[in-house]
């Protein structure tokens, strides 16, 4: 699952996102989940296992990686 349909599924928005980001161990401004979101900037790779921990496990470092076809 990605950020973004994560998100839109939870029905939250990217400042609760950020919130949820910050009880999960790693402090981050609204407006980069907002760019995460949009995907217009990817997280850094140390901050992905703390993205996998604030969604559950629902969006994993996989989900970050472009398809190969």
């Amino acid at each position: 699952m990605t950020l973004k349909e994560f998100i839109d599924s939870e029905g939250i928005s990217t400042y609760q996102f950020a919130r949820m980001m910050k009880d999960a161990g790693r402090e981050v401004n609204q407006s980069v989940a907002w760019r995460w979101y949009a995907g217009k900037q990817n997280p850094a790779w140390e901050t992905v296992a703390y993205i996998t921990r604030a969604t559950k496990g629902k969006v994993q470092a996989n989900d970050f990686v472009l398809p190969i076809d």
